[in-house]
Formats: structure tokens, sequence, C-alpha cells
């Protein structure tokens, strides 16, 4: 079976003539950009802030799902993965995740999440910035939304 290539691939300019004639004769004409070129893994980081016993407010970073090695099995992290980026493309964080953050972190006022990720280049960028996976991109953290605990308090 052949797979589209990324339209905006060295692949595709090369070859669209046949690849597009191809693909929409067999009906295979959806690209793969779901995965490529950048993967939409995506973790969830967010910063829990409660008062101190002084009534400071002070603040707390996790991350959902917490490192493979902290989970007890591969499969509970694959899960917790693939949960985290449901919730977070269907943007069902304020009435499913973000309550059981709340949840998790008692005396918790307000908790600030974060998606952090890494945004790849393109084929031809990439070829100047390095050997290594690790090289290439850029490592984002953006932010999302705020959780008011205390208002969850009270429902």
């Amino acid at each position: 079976m052949f797979i589209c290539p990324n339209p905006e691939s060295i692949l595709f300019r090369e070859f669209a003539s046949t690849i597009v004639a191809y693909g929409n004769f067999f009906g295979l004409n959806t690209t793969w950009r779901f995965f490529s070129p950048t993967p939409a893994v995506r973790l969830l980081e967010y910063d829990v802030f409660k008062k101190d016993q002084n009534g400071k407010l002070q603040s707390e970073s996790f991350r959902y799902p917490r490192k493979l090695n902290e989970e007890k099995f591969q499969e509970i992290y694959n899960r917790k993965v693939n949960n985290e980026m449901y919730v977070t493309a269907r943007e069902l964080l304020p009435v499913t995740l973000g309550p059981q953050l709340c949840k998790w972190h008692k005396g918790a006022e307000t908790i600030a999440i974060y998606v952090k990720g890494r945004t790849f280049p393109t084929i031809e960028k990439s070829r100047h910035l390095g050997q290594h996976v690790s090289e290439l991109g850029e490592v984002t953290r953006d932010y999302l939304m705020d959780i008011n605990c205390v208002a969850n308090e009270k429902l």
C-alpha cells in the first residue's frame, strides 16, 4: 500500500503529478499530515498555586503524565499520553482533567495549564541545523488556560 506523502515535502513536490493522480484514483489522497512533519505528541505541564501556612501564594510545577519511569507500566504511560492529547484537542480540560487535577492537589486555588512539545523545521531547513533529532526544532511551552479549583470545590 502506498500512502501519499506530506504535500510540503520534497518527495511530493518532485512527484506531485504522479502521486496525486494515483492517490485520487485509488482513494488514498489523504496525506499523512496527521503524523508529519510535526507529530502531535505534546505533554501537559501545569503549575499548582496554593497558599502556604503564612497565606503567601506558592507554586509548584508538575506534568501529566508523569515521566515514564514514574509510572508503573509502559501501557499506563501510553494511555495517559493519549488521554492528555485527546482532552486537549477536544477542549475538554475544564470539565474532565482540570477538576481531577484539583482533586489530586488538595488546597490548590488555581492551576495554570500549559502544553509542551517540540516544533520541527521543514526537511530542507533541518539539513542545515544539525545531525541529530535532539538538535532540531524548538521546544515550546504554550499557555492553555487556568483552572479555578476554589470554584470547583463549591460544585
